[in-house]
């Protein structure tokens, strides 16, 4: 990423770079890319720049996973695995964070405080860690997560 003489320094992608440096550094994940990371610091981006998503992104896709096999949603259970790229599940990653800050912000500070006293590495773990803090399954949680999805609109 580098600088551009139209479009600044405010840009969405130095929010996101900078973002996932301080996540990195206040958890302890490294640069493998965990979710965790990808997640929040995509939320963070679209905060702070709404147009890097679509007002309607969360609705359509989920609507499409749901209903038929065309979207950029995958389950759960693949999302939030160790061995799953993150990367290309931004906009899903943005959703599940902001889902978790909104409806369970109880269980996501309690995620957040055992990610900090891991001794196994955090993209490894992350997935149980989070399920035991909201002390629920990845059924239970994808359901929900799919509940609150059809009315989700991002603050503006």
């Amino acid at each position: 990423t580098y600088y551009h003489p139209k479009y600044g320094w405010d840009r969405p992608t130095f929010t996101y770079l900078a973002a996932s440096g301080v996540l990195r550094r206040l958890v302890g994940i490294g640069t493998n890319g965990s979710w965790v990371v990808v997640g929040l610091a995509s939320a963070a981006q679209v905060r702070l720049h709404p147009s890097a998503m679509a007002d309607d992104f969360v609705q359509k896709h989920m609507r499409g996973y749901v209903d038929g096999p065309r979207t950029l949603f995958h389950p759960l259970a693949e999302v939030l695995d160790p061995a799953t790229s993150p990367g290309r599940r931004r906009g899903q990653l943005v959703s599940v964070m902001e889902f978790l800050a909104e409806m369970e912000p109880e269980g996501f500070t309690r995620f957040w405080k055992r990610l900090k006293v891991l001794e196994t590495p955090v993209a490894d773990a992350a997935r149980d860690e989070l399920l035991a803090a909201l002390e629920t399954d990845i059924e239970t949680l994808e359901q929900d997560w799919i509940d609150w999805g059809y009315e989700w609109m991002p603050e503006r």
